[in-house]
């Protein structure tokens, strides 16, 4: 059997030559040659070898008798390989997508939010035989109708000018704690409307 039997694979990165071999000379770098042990090629995989990886991800796969090297590139293109510039490329477009996501949920609960004033006020007024269809018109309309009744008439102004105010881009989506404010308040505002209708 010839030297070459006991290659397993080999690979070209930047004017250098990277032999895994079951035989490997007793000086393991030479000036253009890099020999490793399979047992070294997978340490240096699971240890996130930074220079092994990037010599695997860019390098010229020459031989590849087990797939390893071949997989391996695969694997660091794809994100999955950790200490790779890919797999922090990935984590990024997560946490973007993350982003997005929590956006959207912010969003739901800042329109049950609003619904649940305006429902709620509507059926205040409709109990008081007046209505009034255009939100931004509703807390004029319960001033009217509850003077004497103690109804959180500027929350219910400030929960519906936030929500326009978004609806139609004035403001960015507001911060969780502002959300969480108005959760509050249209809590409040709900307990108050119960006791007078």
């Amino acid at each position: 059997m010839g030297e070459d039997s006991y290659v397993k694979a080999k690979w070209n990165y930047s004017n250098k030559c990277y032999i895994v071999s079951e035989k490997v000379p007793k000086e393991k770098t030479r000036e253009n040659i890099e020999y490793l042990t399979p047992e070294d090629l997978i340490k240096g995989i699971i240890e996130h070898d930074r220079k092994l990886l990037v010599s695997i991800r860019d390098g010229k796969i020459i031989k590849d008798r087990l797939k390893l090297i071949s997989a391996t590139k695969k694997n660091i293109l794809k994100g999955e390989i950790v200490g790779t510039k890919e797999v922090i490329i990935k984590k990024l477009m997560t946490i973007k997508e993350h982003m997005s996501n929590l956006h959207e949920i912010k969003y739901r609960i800042l329109d049950n939010i609003y619904m649940s004033v305006i429902e709620a006020s509507q059926a205040a007024l409709v109990m008081s035989e007046s209505s009034s269809l255009i939100p931004r018109n509703i807390p004029q309309s319960l001033k009217k109708e509850f003077r004497r009744n103690k109804i959180h008439i500027d929350y219910i102004a400030e929960i519906i000018k936030v929500f326009k105010d978004y609806e139609h881009r004035k403001i960015p989506m507001p911060s969780g704690r502002k959300i969480d404010d108005l959760s509050v308040k249209a809590e409040a505002i709900l307990n108050e409307i119960k006791i007078v209708i």
